[in-house]
């Protein structure tokens, strides 16, 4: 319940703020890479690594992200922590505020439950708010997802999926945004929320701080159904 409550929080205060949304990307390619990391030597010896890379096309009325993202953490030789994700989104506007979307998002995050999660996912999608400085999308549709539990087996559901995306330009130098999707199933329910605050630094060099929770309404008995991952990183804008 403190998950939901979370989200309809950030719904309503991303909604309430959509008062003065980010200009959209430019014509072409565009994209960014982050990098962040920690190790300890001495008595305790830990790394992690964490890295993003985002890379999107625009020709209209087309438009094409594509996301990777890599976790690693472990502790004296000991992995504790594994997540790999992927995404590819593909969108058709159709008028000015509302577009069409195909969307293939897949992970592999260790210790979920789950070896992987694969959805693919058709539906529409409306800009409810765009200004200079914000944006605010919504998505609905239709799909499917596979998956692989970690102690045996696998499943492939119809899945309805819906989804918002909540883009401001605080400052001229920082930028907020609030990514929350969720995906419903026969057996299970998928919810991801990302938050994120960029600071620029200098030119296309930023500072990123985010969190993220994703949730799995329906896992193996001794797994928790809600994982988080607080990130810093350094972001480079091309």
């Amino acid at each position: 319940m403190r998950l939901f409550a979370y989200i309809t929080v950030l719904c309503c205060l991303s909604a309430y703020c959509a008062t003065a949304c980010a200009e959209p990307p430019p014509a072409g390619w565009s994209g960014n890479t982050q990098v962040g990391g920690v190790q300890t030597t001495g008595n305790t010896q830990s790394s992690t690594a964490d890295g993003k890379f985002k890379l999107n096309f625009l020709r209209h009325p087309w438009q094409n992200t594509v996301r990777l993202s890599g976790l690693y953490a472990s502790t004296n030789g000991t992995t504790n922590a594994q997540n790999w994700q992927g995404s590819n989104q593909t969108r058709y506007s159709i008028t000015k505020h509302n577009y069409l979307f195909g969307l293939f998002n897949a992970q592999a995050v260790r210790f979920s439950g789950y070896d992987y999660q694969v959805s693919e996912v058709f539906g529409l999608g409306r800009r409810l708010y765009d200004s200079p400085r914000q944006t605010l999308d919504i998505e609905a549709g239709m799909g499917a997802r596979q998956s692989r539990l970690s102690e045996g087996g696998a499943r492939s559901v119809g899945i309805s999926r819906l989804g918002m995306s909540y883009d401001f330009d605080i400052t001229e130098h920082s930028e907020f945004t609030q990514h929350v999707s969720m995906e419903t199933g026969v057996n299970n329910t998928f919810i991801k929320s990302v938050s994120a605050l960029k600071m620029s630094i200098y030119g296309p060099l930023s500072a990123n701080l985010s969190y993220t929770i994703t949730h799995n309404s329906n896992v193996p008995t001794g797994t928790r159904k809600t994982d988080t991952i607080s990130s810093v990183t350094l972001e480079y804008v091309f």
